[in-house]
């Protein structure tokens, strides 16, 4: 039997790398670890709170139709770097809207119901309980006695196909409104397409859009993520700036891709016999800001409201479309082209930037989200519109190909349950 020697008892070489290698990882892996641990506790020594935080796991829960939902009976403060508010849902899970009455008890209402459904505007992203938007509209109607009772269905990072499919299953339920009022914001454009974050989208193949996604099956690692951003502020710099990188990019991609279609087709009508070319020079018919939203964008706009107009008149209810303060042109061309009403906040605003109010911030420093006047404005804007809708005789039109006797918009002039 051969007796060991000494080379014999020493670790390879290999051995030896390896062993290097783990113990660099392990270093490198702890002073990560120390770091964070001590940016995160130097965030929370000197009360440094991100631009904007999602708190989801405080606010909302998983749902299989909309991916989340608002938490019923849920009060607390929500804080950033632009906002310390007090936020509180109802026993439905719906943000308080200034109303005593339960969502149950609108059944027996005598009231004309409006629904207002939207994304973290609507609910009322950094403004305390008794100042968001639906707040104001429900203390107007009780000041001129006009009987209306606005409800707050908005819930933050829905996008226009989750506001199709919540207001679906709230009508399966069995609840019914007299109106709904659904409020567009531009960001909407880019969600109805984003699949990530586990929700329903759609997707487009060949022009024809499909809803992708639903239901939605629960995520362990989604979970996972809310943990962190309720208990760690590291994560939400982290995520805030990231997401904004992001958004700067897409942002980027899609000016030049619409730059280069719109440099394609002044070539093509400058060669050809096209009426809009005029000694070689080209009248674009598009509205540069209509040349900024991709076609993708436009399509499952279209169809995602296309879906909410024929829930809503299979039901017997007025829909109309809320812009927000600077509408598209594409949000315009979208709500022609389907016949849904449109209520342009814009009016409102060119009246605020002409009067002594103009230097009053309506969104906060840092976060496009609007503050109180900003939910004020809106509410304004919205009250507005809608008398003159009605002044103007005007009606949510039904589909071209079916007779069916509409509601106007006008508050005083409700459909029948």
């Amino acid at each position: 039997m051969n007796t060991p020697t000494i080379s014999d008892l020493r670790p390879s070489p290999k051995k030896k790398s390896r062993g290097k290698l783990l113990a660099k990882f392990a270093l490198i892996l702890g002073s990560l670890t120390l770091t964070l641990i001590v940016i995160e506790a130097g965030l929370h020594i000197f009360d440094a709170q991100p631009p904007t935080a999602t708190v989801f796991s405080t606010f909302f829960e998983y749902s299989p139709n909309t991916s989340w939902r608002g938490k019923p009976n849920v009060a607390c403060r929500f804080k950033t770097a632009n906002f310390d508010a007090f936020t509180s849902h109802d026993a439905d899970g719906f943000r308080r809207c200034g109303l005593d009455a339960s969502f149950a008890s609108d059944v027996t209402s005598s009231e004309r119901l409006v629904w207002v459904l939207g994304d973290s505007m609507v609910w009322g992203w950094g403004v305390d309980d008794g100042k968001t938007c639906v707040d104001m509209l429900n203390e107007h109607s009780r000041h001129s006695g006009e009987a209306t009772r606005y409800r707050n269905l908005g819930l933050p990072g829905f996008s226009s196909l989750q506001e199709y499919l919540f207001l679906k299953e709230l009508l399966a339920a069995g609840h019914k409104p007299h109106q709904v009022l659904v409020a567009f914001y531009a960001n909407d454009l880019p969600d109805n397409l984003d699949g990530h974050g586990d929700r329903p989208f759609v997707r487009i193949t060949n022009d024809a859009p499909e809803i992708v996604n639903h239901p939605v099956a629960p995520s362990r690692l989604r979970n996972a993520s809310w943990w962190f951003k309720n208990h760690c502020r590291t994560w939400n710099f982290a995520a805030y700036y990231w997401a904004s990188f992001q958004h700067q990019r897409r942002h980027r991609r899609d000016l030049k891709a619409a730059s280069a279609a719109e440099v394609a087709a002044q070539e093509q009508a400058a060669t050809s016999n096209d009426p809009t070319s005029q000694n070689g020079k080209t009248e674009s018919l598009r509205s540069p800001e209509q040349g900024d939203v991709p076609p993708e964008q436009q399509i499952a706009l279209c169809y995602s409201y296309q879906l909410i107009r024929d829930l809503c008149y299979e039901h017997g209810i007025s829909f109309a479309v809320v812009s927000d303060f600077r509408p598209p042109i594409t949000l315009r061309n979208t709500c022609g082209e389907l016949g849904v009403p449109l209520l342009d906040l814009s009016r409102r605003l060119a009246r605020n930037e002409n009067s002594p109010d103009r230097e009053r911030p309506w969104h906060f420093p840092t976060d496009p989200h609007l503050t109180e006047f900003g939910n004020r404005l809106m509410a304004e804007g919205i009250e507005e519109e809608l008398e003159r809708h009605s002044a103007n005789g005007e009606h949510s039109t039904a589909p071209a190909s079916t007779a069916r006797a509409e509601s106007g918009l006008g508050r005083k002039s409700g459909n029948d349950r």
